[in-house]
């Protein structure tokens, strides 16, 4: 998927959250999770307004009923 980070946060336990929006400046967005070990392989440090390609992978966050996106890899895109 491609788009732009928003509200990009990393957790203190290293897991990073953030919103990805639709590239083209639809309303269309998506929650997205990276865990620690995915994020510690960033060659780059993310921040709100970059555009970015991910690679991962469709889940449910079950506490909420939710679905999310669990990144896997993430390079900087444009």
């Amino acid at each position: 998927m491609r788009g732009e980070l928003s509200g990009y946060t990393r957790a203190a336990s290293g897991h990073c959250y953030f919103t990805l929006k639709d590239a083209d400046g639809d309303a269309a967005s998506v929650r997205c999770a990276m865990f620690k070990r995915a994020a510690s392989q960033l060659q780059f440090l993310p921040a709100d307004g970059q555009q970015v390609q991910l690679r991962g992978r469709v889940a449910v966050y079950e506490p909420r009923g939710e679905l999310q996106f669990i990144v896997e890899a993430m390079q900087r895109s444009g």
